[in-house]
């Protein structure tokens, strides 16, 4: 593995979406290859991810000389956006996520 080159990195930021190319599994998630800059990475991630599979995921930061990403979640499942169109990104969705109401704001009293 070569040493990644922070000239390419000046143009990242933490949140950036990011478009990769899973290569292989790892403990914990997926060795990720971004085309953009031929850079290596890792997506620590439960989901079943294929060899190829080209995803969208968020730049983190540099981390073990690898760019570290984070899963980008999306509300529509691929059932609900139709048959995958071959190229296109795939967002991960959590397993098992559940969705949690926020708490009503409190009334404040004037005395």
């Amino acid at each position: 593995m070569r040493p990644l080159n922070p000239w390419k990195l000046s143009g990242y930021k933490p949140g950036q979406n990011v478009i990769c190319k899973v290569t292989h599994p790892e403990p914990g998630g997926y060795a990720v290859l971004i085309p953009k800059d031929n850079l290596s990475g890792f997506l620590p991630t439960q989901a079943v991810l294929r060899s190829d599979q080209e995803i969208t995921a968020q730049f983190v930061c540099v981390h073990n000389e690898r760019i570290l990403l984070s899963a980008r979640f999306s509300g529509a499942s691929p059932s609900d956006r139709g048959p995958d169109q071959p190229g296109s990104p795939v967002p991960i969705r959590p397993v098992g996520a559940i969705s949690l109401p926020l708490p009503e704001p409190e009334e404040q009293n004037e005395t």
